[in-house]
């Protein structure tokens, strides 16, 4: 049986660059282009310094990215956002305020 390679196996760095631009996305850019298509209408955001549950949230649902598929990264690569292999759970590095925080957006 001859393996055929999954689509986001051809898809280069470059491609997950020119998704976000120069600039890292915020959150609303975020929720719109990455998390809505992702996970739907239906989810709770934790955005570091926002929200008061949000290193409760990360350690919970997102302790580490290792293994998550990349969705989203800016040129910059300041910029990112991963998908839990249940893809349940977007942790991403958002534009905030001028500076770059955390965000945790977890389907209900």
């Amino acid at each position: 049986m001859k393996h055929i390679k999954a689509f986001d196996e051809f898809i280069s760095e470059s491609y997950y660059s020119y998704l976000g631009g120069s600039t890292p996305y915020d959150d609303k850019d975020m929720r719109k282009t990455v998390v809505e298509p992702n996970l739907g209408k239906r989810y709770d955001s934790y955005i570091m310094f926002k929200d008061d549950d949000y290193n409760k949230m990360k350690s919970k649902f997102a302790p580490n990215t290792d293994g998550w598929k990349k969705l989203y990264r800016s040129r910059s690569s300041q910029g990112q956002a991963f998908i839990s292999p249940d893809g349940k759970v977007i942790k991403a590095a958002i534009l905030d305020g001028g500076g770059i925080v955390g965000a945790i957006y977890i389907k209900k």
